[in-house]
Formats: C-alpha cells, sequence, structure tokens
C-alpha cells in the first residue's frame, strides 16, 4: 500500500523517481529476466538499495516520473515489492501527470504534482534526462544510479549520509 495510506503525518519530502535509467540501466538488459518485456524487470540491486536507504534516511516518499506511470499503480507496486522496494515507500499520490499539451515536459510534470502539494519541503529528481534544476541529480542511462549520485540526493533532501565504502 502506498504510503500515504499509512498512519501518520503525509511525508513532506519526496524522490522524484525514473525508473529506465536509475533503477534500470542499460548494464541491466543483459540480465537474462530484462529480455522480456512481459514479466517485471529486475532492477539494478544496488540503485534499489540506494533508493530504499534515502526514503527511511530522508522520511520522504517516491513519485514515479517516467514512461512507467503508464503501466499503472498495480504494475509498479508489483514491480518495485519484486526488486525490494517495499510499497509503502510510494507516495500515494505516486505519479506525476501523464504528458498532455499543458505539461509535456519532465520538469513541468514535477512541477504541477508539486503545485497540488504544497505540503512538500524538499525534493529530488533522479533522472537521466537532464532537467536543469539544482534538485536534479543526473545519472546516465548506461550506469544508473551511482554512490555520488545517492550522496548528492541525500544533500538535497537534506539528510546527508556520511556512508563509506572502504577500498
Amino acid at each position: 500500500m502506498p504510503n500515504g495510506n499509512h498512519s501518520g503525518p503525509p511525508p513532506k519530502k519526496v524522490i522524484f523517481l525514473d525508473i529506465d535509467g536509475p533503477l534500470l540501466p542499460a548494464r541491466a538488459w543483459v540480465l537474462p529476466q530484462n529480455r522480456d518485456h512481459v514479466r517485471s524487470q529486475l532492477f539494478d540491486s544496488i540503485a534499489v538499495a540506494f533508493v530504499n536507504r534515502l526514503v527511511d534516511r530522508s522520511g520522504g516518499a517516491i513519485v514515479i516520473s517516467s514512461t512507467w506511470r503508464a503501466r499503472g499503480l498495480a504494475y509498479i507496486t508489483g514491480c518495485f515489492e519484486s526488486n525490494g522496494i517495499p510499497a509503502r515507500h510510494i507516495h500515494a499520490d505516486w505519479a506525476t501527470p501523464s504528458p498532455s499539451a499543458i505539461n509535456d515536459s519532465r520538469l513541468m510534470q514535477i512541477h504541477a504534482w508539486l503545485d497540488k502539494h504544497t505540503e512538500i519541503t524538499h525534493y529530488v529528481c533522479i533522472d537521466d534526462i537532464d532537467l536543469g534544476i539544482p534538485e536534479c541529480v543526473l545519472v546516465t542511462f548506461q550506469d544508473g544510479m551511482l554512490l555520488d549520485h545517492y550522496r548528492e540526493a541525500t544533500r538535497i533532501l537534506g539528510c546527508e549520509d556520511q556512508f563509506v565504502v572502504l577500498g
């Protein structure tokens, strides 16, 4: 069940999340599970861990800002859960508006969503499209979400994590 449907106050921070690129980078398509578009896709497990940690540390929720929104909430929730992202991490208003003549760019869709949610104090956009705003963490389609992207997202959301990787 999406985040907004549990008890407690609604989240004040959101993560606008694209799927192709950040969670499902090009390198993940070599996996046999990802060659059949009918089944759920296998996300990059490291990107999943970063997204889960980001939600947990920020107290925020995920809003889908991806063409995947057309697949519907049930599909997204099932795919997220099968990849280890709990449904409770998804905001009750789970996706940005679909493109239209009024809001045809991803940035316009994000702004339209934010206009409806004045309670939001912080947001970050994780995408492989450069949205041209400081709240955008730009990943590559080839490699997806990496440690530096996670760190940048925590900084933007005001929940910096001194996560250290020993080399």
